[in-house]
């Protein structure tokens, strides 16, 4: 085939006639080929390409090199480069989720992404992170546990070490910078029409409905005669109470009741060395608020098995665990120190009337948070001190009354 151009003529522009673009390289490619008497640019490198394909170095295996012998496989190059840019995938913004060592992305979509954090960061910044909002959260723990039955507000994700968070209104980052297409200019705006001088008469709005009543929180579960939580919990004998479970309609769960006037005596500063509960990392739900309403009398070691004996195993509420519905009244606690910092977790449930656990549950593939989690390998040393605690359940967040025991320290034998 024989093209000739006659460089003297008229120049030919593209303006906004468009065409696919493998047809616009190929055209181009001729165009800079075609520089005899011309003085067009002839270099794969001055059209906006680097030379993966060899054709300036005189590298091509394929028998071509950079006299530009062989124009359309050239043509052909440049369109695989073109289309291997545009396949490249959008960065999503969950993936920043992952990059907190201590949280986990369970879940996401085109705009939403769930998790987990477990070191008390809150939903907040769980979803900042990702460019996103907090939608709702739950209580919920490592692995990507979550209960739904425990709904939390995300404004009071800082008040627990682990939850499950959804945020959402987030859009994906920009895709990396590629070869961008040739497109038609943006055509200028039409002007607006005139304003008609002479306004339409506009309808009378409808009024506006009464806006609905608002429900207070737990007051499906308050019982009759009763306005608010402390009512609820005096009417079963306590001496005090507030909502745990907003969206509950179950009385033996939605409200926590505590005695402040406990016959327990006052625990005082706790045991020499005892930690100060203000300073403790709190690996699960912050309790050194829960007033001291048990009475925690010992705790010894035999046969294997720590036992707990504690006032309150028969009297604390029971809730439900796990898809079997195990029945549950609370949780042992226990006080380790590392590096001069003294941390504080759950490891086991107790049920109704237990009061001892097997001392192998003591260790971090049951306390599941870092810096003891599974992966630690954390046991207790024998011979170090620490110390012990019994709450309601508190593992998953505030499940039923708040209220806790006294501290008393141990040496692990």
């Amino acid at each position: 085939m024989i093209l000739a151009i006659d460089c003297r003529s008229e120049r030919i522009t593209m303006g906004k006639f468009m065409f696919i673009r493998p047809l616009l390289k190929v055209t181009l490619y001729f165009s800079f080929s075609l520089i005899f008497s011309c003085g067009v640019v002839s270099s794969p490198s001055e059209v906006g390409h680097d030379d993966p394909f060899g054709y300036l170095n005189n590298s091509r295996t394929d028998g071509t090199d950079a006299t530009g012998s062989n124009p359309l496989q050239y043509a052909q190059d440049l369109v695989q480069i073109d289309d291997q840019s545009a396949s490249t995938p959008p960065v999503l913004g969950c993936e920043k989720i992952e990059e907190n060592p201590f949280w986990r992305l369970c879940e996401s979509g085109p705009n939403t992404c769930s998790g987990v954090f477990t070191n008390g960061a809150g939903c907040k910044a769980f979803c900042a992170a990702a460019g996103m909002e907090c939608l709702v959260s739950y209580a919920g723990g490592a692995g990507c546990t979550k209960a739904p039955s425990l709904p939390l507000n995300c404004s009071e994700n800082a008040e627990y070490t682990e939850q499950w968070c959804t945020c959402g209104g987030g859009q994906p980052q920009d895709p990396p910078i590629g070869n961008d297409p040739i497109t038609d200019p943006e055509p200028d705006p039409e002007p607006d029409p005139e304003p008609d001088p002479t306004p339409e008469p506009q309808p009378t709005p409808d009024p506006e409905p009464d806006p609905e009543p608002t429900i207070e929180p737990c007051s499906q579960c308050w019982g009759p005669g009763n306005s608010s939580c402390t009512d609820a919990c005096n009417a079963a004998g306590y001496d005090s109470g507030q909502c745990v479970v907003p969206d509950s309609t179950d009385q033996g769960n939605c409200c926590g009741c505590w005695n402040e006037g406990a016959p327990t005596p006052d625990p005082g500063p706790g045991p020499a060395g005892a930690p100060d509960l203000g300073s403790v990392t709190w690996l699960h739900t912050n309790v050194s608020s829960w007033p001291v309403t048990a009475n925690l009398s010992s705790v010894t070691f035999g046969g294997g098995q720590i036992c707990m004996e504690y006032n309150k195993k028969h009297e604390w509420p029971i809730d439900t665990v796990g898809a079997e519905n195990v029945e549950i009244v609370a949780n042992p606690w226990i006080f380790m120190e590392q590096n001069g910092q003294w941390y504080a977790a759950t490891w086991e449930w107790l049920r109704p009337g237990q009061t001892c656990k097997n001392m192998s549950s003591v260790a971090g593939d049951h306390i599941k948070q870092p810096p003891f989690h599974a992966a630690s390998g954390w046991t207790p040393t024998s011979g170090q001190t620490y110390y012990i605690m019994v709450s309601a359940p508190a593992r998953m967040g505030p499940m039923t009354v708040l209220e806790r025991s006294n501290i008393v320290q141990v040496v692990w034998p």
